[in-house]
Formats: C-alpha cells, structure tokens, sequence
C-alpha cells in the first residue's frame, strides 16, 4: 500500500520504492525502477511466508487449517484495500460520512491481517480447543480495529517525527477514515466548506494543519474516535473472560492491546 499511496515514508525512513530509486539515481527510469521492484519485494515476501508453512514442522490437519487462514487473510485484506482505493481522492459526498462503511475498511485492511488472523493462526498451532481460537480471534479483531482508528487520529494529531509520516495525509488524500466520516457528518456548512478546502490542498503547513485539528476537534470527531477505542478494547477484554487462557497470557495480551492502541508512532 506504500506504492499504491505514493507514500514517502515508512516507519520514519524512505518507503521501499524511493529507497531503490535513490540506489539507482543514475538509472534513466529510477522512480519506476523504484515503484517495480518495491511490487517485486511485496511478492517475494509473500512467497516467502507461504514457503514457511509449507516446510513448517506441522501435522498435515493444522498445515491445512494454516493454508486456509492465510488465504482467507489475504483475500480479506485485499478486499479492504481495494475498498480504501475506491473511497480515497473522492469527493466529500455521499457514502464520505457512512462511518460503518469506513470502519468495514479499517476492519478489512487493517484488523485481520495485523491481530486478528495472526492471532487464530498462533492458536491453531498451539493445538488450541475451538473455545480459545474464536475467543482469541474476536479479542484481535476488535484490537486491530482499535489500532486502525489510533493510526487513523495519529495521522492527523500525531508528531510528524514521531509517527514517521507527514501530518495530515490521510486529509489530503481524502481518505475514507472513521474520523472524516464523523467530522463531516457532524459538521456545520461552515466547517464542512473549510475542510473542503483543506482538503483540496496537496499537503498542509502547520496553520492549515492547525485549522483542520480544530474542525475535528469542534465537530466532536476526535472524542468520538477516542470512545470507539475504547469500546472495541472493552470488546476485547471481554473476549479474554471467556476463555480458559492462564491469568500471565491474558495479562500479557491486555498489556499488547493497550500498547496497539495508546501509543504515538
């Protein structure tokens, strides 16, 4: 998704494509060059994880089980990429303030493949009961979900050099995010008028960036996203109780789930 977002970072240092491109300065096409082989890295380590549990030390029943979770993953979150695509660099109409169809996305792109699956998957090789793995998979769901909307605040509130990655992309993409969706429905004509504005620019300076800090602040979004969080922790920890997991697992678990979702980078 850095490629299909053209994003200049990652995790604070150059995205794949414009590392290879800076390697290759000297090539005719280095921004292409680039942009292809970041797609190449992608497909390789995609390889590579299926190569992993295929040699993995397995019976054959959990190497199936695995092998289906993965296709499932990966099908899931290429759906909610696709579906991120669709709702960036639109017009602020329409579906813009269906905040269930923007939280369908971060559900799909994000949730699944960052706890959720990952989670069961673990589960599954652990000879884990059935009671465990969908209590384990609804507790990561609801974590990843959690995370996505931190990222989503994060990138409008967050510290630049903190995070990574410029302030206020997701705006300037027009992203289809949980928190526009609520700013937008709940905002005046006013207010509406101005982030149009703001998001018609192709990045923000601080006074811009300011200002549409202020419009989601006023407009109730950032606290509305705030009590989301927290809700889909309380789902999560909810899910914990009704398993038989021993209390450091569980401890640990709640400590992971807070860390994902109260954190500035």
């Amino acid at each position: 998704d850095d490629v299909m977002d053209e994003a200049e970072t990652r995790r604070g240092r150059p995205a794949a494509q414009h590392l290879v491109a800076a390697r290759h300065r000297g090539h005719a096409q280095a921004q292409k060059l680039g942009r292809d082989t970041a797609i190449l890295l992608g497909d390789i380590a995609l390889g590579w994880s299926y190569e992993l549990v295929g040699t993995a030390d397995i019976d054959d029943h959990r190497r199936r089980r695995v092998g289906r979770a993965l296709a499932t993953m990966r099908t899931q979150t290429v759906v909610g990429q696709y579906l991120d695509l669709v709702g960036t660099d639109t017009a602020p109409a329409g579906t813009v303030e269906d905040v269930g169809h923007a939280l369908r996305i971060a559900r799909g792109k994000t949730a699944g493949y960052t706890v959720g699956w990952p989670l069961h998957i673990g589960a599954v090789l652990a000879h884990a009961d059935e009671t465990i793995i969908e209590a384990l998979t609804r507790f990561g769901l609801a974590v990843g979900e959690a995370f996505q909307l931190r990222d989503d605040l994060l990138n409008v509130f967050g510290h630049a050099p903190t995070t990574g990655k410029p302030s206020g992309d997701d705006l300037c993409h027009r992203k289809h995010t949980a928190l526009l969706a609520l700013a937008w429905r709940d905002a005046d004509p006013r207010q509406r008028a101005r982030l149009t504005q703001l998001m018609d620019r192709t990045s923000l300076d601080e006074t811009a960036l300011t200002e549409a800090r202020t419009i989601l602040t006023d407009t109730g979004a950032r606290s509305h996203i705030e009590d989301l969080i927290t809700t889909r922790l309380d789902e999560a920890r909810q899910a914990l109780t009704e398993t038989t997991l021993p209390p450091d697992i569980t401890t640990t678990l709640t400590d992971l789930a807070h860390h994902a979702t109260h954190r500035d980078h």
